[in-house]
C-alpha cells in the first residue's frame, strides 16, 4: 500500500518536475536571446552614452543627461543604466517614470544578489511614493460607448486602467476621448506632486453627418415673347393699312384714266395715270402679303413661345422700306424669322 502510494506521487512529480525544467530552459534561452540582440558596435554605444550621461548629470544637465540614458538603455539594456536612469528622470521631476523604473531595478538587483543597489532602490521608492500624482479617468456607465477609445497623452489608455488612479508625473496631460459617429472630447489636466485628480469622460455628441445639398430649383417657364408678337403683329397690321391705301389709290388712278381713254387708245396724260394705277396696285399686293405674314407671326409666337431676349434682339433687328418706280413698287422687309 506505501509503496503503491510512493510510486504514484512519484508519477505525478515527474511531469511537474519537467515542466519546471522546461520553464528554467526557455528562462535562460530567452535571457540569452535578449542579451544578444546588442551586437558589439551598440554595446559600445551604449556604453559611450552611458558614460557621457553621468557625466553630464554630475554638472547639473539633468535633460540632456536623461536623453543620453534613455538612448543607451533602448541599445542595450543594463540594471545599471535603468538604475541610473531612474535617478535621472527623479531629478528631471518625472517621479512617476522613476517610481516604475526603481520597482524595476530593484527586482533586478534582487536576481543579480546586488544589495547596495537593493538599498538605493528601496530608498528611492519610499521617497517617491508619498509625492506621487495619481489620476484617474472615469468612465460613467453611459459614457462607456461601443468602441469607445480614451488615450492619454497620446498613449491609449486600455479598459483594465479605466477609473483607477494611477501614477503620472507631475505637469499637464492631454485626455482624449473618441467613438465612431461622435465628436471626439478632449481635456488638458494639470496636476502637482502629492495631488489626486479625476477627469470624468462625458457621453460623446453625435457627429452632424453632412446633409446632401437640396438640388437647385428648375429654371422658370420661358415668359412667352409678347415683345416680338406685338412688333410682328404691329408690321402686320401698318402692312395692311399701306395695302388698303395702295389699293384705293390704284382704284381712283384706274378710273381717273378713264377719262382720257377711248378703248384701247390713250392720251399721254391717260398713260400716266394708269401706269400709277399698276404700281398702287403692285404695292397694294405687296403690303397685304407682309401683313398677311406678319399677323401669321405673331399668332405663331403667341402661341409657341419664346424668350424674351430673343424677341427684344428681333425686334431691334426688323427694318421695312418701301421702294416705288414710275412702272412698279414694292415693300423690304428684312427681320431674323
Amino acid at each position: 500500500m506505501t509503496r503503491s502510494t510512493t510510486d504514484t506521487d512519484r508519477k505525478h512529480q515527474r511531469p511537474r518536475r519537467g515542466l519546471v525544467w522546461l520553464v528554467l530552459l526557455a528562462s535562460v534561452v530567452w535571457a540569452a536571446v535578449a542579451h544578444a540582440e546588442a551586437g558589439p558596435q551598440e554595446r559600445a554605444t551604449a556604453e559611450a552614452l552611458f558614460q557621457d550621461g553621468k557625466r553630464l548629470m554630475g554638472i547639473g544637465k539633468t535633460a540632456e543627461a536623461c536623453r543620453k540614458l534613455e538612448e543607451s538603455q533602448r541599445l542595450d539594456p543594463r540594471a545599471g543604466t535603468l538604475l541610473a536612469l531612474a535617478v535621472c528622470h527623479q531629478k528631471e521631476g518625472r517621479i512617476a517614470t522613476a517610481w516604475v523604473e526603481f520597482r524595476e531595478a530593484l527586482a533586478l538587483a534582487k536576481k543579480a544578489g546586488r544589495p547596495d543597489r537593493v538599498a538605493l532602490a528601496q530608498k528611492e521608492i519610499s521617497a517617491i511614493e508619498p509625492k506621487l500624482p495619481r489620476l484617474a479617468i472615469v468612465v460613467p456607465k453611459e459614457s462607456a460607448l461601443p468602441g469607445l477609445v480614451l488615450k492619454r497623452d497620446g498613449e491609449e489608455f486600455g479598459r483594465p486602467s479605466w477609473d483607477t488612479a494611477v501614477p503620472v508625473d507631475p505637469g499637464e496631460h492631454d485626455v482624449v476621448a473618441s467613438a465612431p459617429d461622435r465628436k471626439s472630447w478632449q481635456v488638458k489636466v494639470s496636476i502637482h506632486e502629492g495631488e489626486e485628480k479625476k477627469v470624468t469622460v462625458p457621453v460623446l455628441e453625435l457627429e452632424a453627418k453632412p446633409v446632401a445639398s437640396a438640388p437647385p430649383p428648375p429654371p422658370p417657364p420661358a415668359k412667352k415673347p409678347k415683345t416680338l408678337a406685338w412688333v410682328a403683329g404691329g408690321i402686320g397690321v401698318a402692312a395692311l393699312g399701306v395695302g388698303t391705301y395702295f389699293g384705293l389709290r390704284a382704284m381712283s388712278k384706274r378710273s381717273s384714266s378713264d377719262d382720257h381713254c377711248h378703248g384701247a387708245l390713250c392720251d399721254p396724260q391717260g398713260v400716266e395715270l394708269n401706269n400709277q394705277a399698276k404700281s398702287a396696285a403692285v404695292v397694294s399686293n405687296v403690303a397685304f402679303g407682309v401683313g398677311l405674314v406678319g399677323i401669321g407671326v405673331a399668332t405663331w409666337l403667341l402661341l409657341t413661345g419664346d424668350s424674351d431676349r430673343r424677341a427684344a434682339g428681333s425686334a431691334q433687328r426688323i427694318h421695312v422700306t418701301a421702294v416705288t418706280g414710275p412702272r412698279e413698287a414694292a415693300i423690304l422687309i428684312h427681320a431674323p424669322w
